[in-house]
């Protein structure tokens, strides 16, 4: 009996002593995969990005350099070891309204955003086009009112409603699996967004629309748990002075009917 539970504790310890040089050499092998898919980021060719800030205010006057935010986005071709990935480009910007660095050689957006938050722009800045002598204007965010309605032109009632400036990989050409190798199932990135509720005839408003962007928006009735989407497709325009004197209107918004979305009870 004493033998059998000396071989059975052996075993054991054999078994476990297996499973440990398992998981260090799985260990192993993820940490080299990690190194190489880095190297393979590191060797992905970069483009010089040079220009200038511009700020224009409600009359189109250029106004003193405000200080400025910056955020990118940059889309990498599929590759071994990943698919796609948010790369950041290193850009410097000085006091007067200069930036400067180097993005990757693929499609990157550009959010350029005032401190205070009243103008900003969202610039597309293509490998194959122009990345230096770049001149960006930051005109001045404004006001928008509407009537959300269906395809038939009935008002939507008390729906939350979003307007986002989406930019999604498959705008760029750019082959997305569903699930990525995070295990992440999203396609792309919303720069900017903003989000309110009609209201019992259908109308709304909403603030810090940057003119000259396409928006998406996306709408579902409010307090429902279950909700078909709605959507549609908005190109904010550049506003002249004296439209800038109250909220700009964009009439009825016609959206069309999508999928089902279920909020837990």
């Amino acid at each position: 009996m004493e033998q059998e539970n000396a071989d059975g504790k052996m075993a054991k310890k054999k078994r476990l002593l297996i499973g440990l040089a398992v998981l260090c050499l799985l260990g192993c092998v993820l940490y080299a995969v990690k190194i190489i898919s880095n190297k393979q980021l590191e060797a992905w060719s970069v483009l010089p990005i040079e220009g200038t800030i511009v700020i224009l205010n409600e009359n189109a006057e250029i106004i003193p350099f405000l200080p400025t935010e910056l955020r990118c986005f940059s889309v990498l071709a599929p590759g071994f070891f990943h698919s796609v990935s948010e790369r950041e480009p290193k850009i410097r910007m000085d006091e007067s309204g200069q930036f400067q660095g180097k993005m990757p050689e693929s499609p990157t957006t550009l959010l350029f955003n005032t401190e205070d938050g009243k103008y900003a722009a969202i610039v597309d800045v293509m490998p194959n086009g122009q990345t230096t002598g770049l001149v960006i204007e930051l005109r001045l965010r404004y006001t928008v009112t509407g009537r959300l309605v269906d395809d038939t032109g009935t008002p939507l009632t008390n729906h939350i409603i979003k307007l986002g400036t989406v930019r999604n990989y498959r705008d760029f050409g750019v082959r997305v699996p569903p699930i990525d190798r995070q295990g992440h199932s999203h396609t792309g990135v919303t720069l900017h967004s903003e989000r309110t509720t009609t209201d019992s005839e259908g109308f709304f408003t909403i603030d810090n629309m940057i003119p000259g962007n396409e928006y998406k928006v996306f709408a579902h009735q409010a307090e429902s748990h279950e909700s078909r989407i709605r959507t549609a497709t908005l190109e904010m325009p550049i506003l002249h002075p004296e439209q800038y004197r109250e909220p700009f209107s964009l009439g009825d918004v016609s959206t069309q009917c999508g999928g089902t979305i279920r909020f837990l009870q």
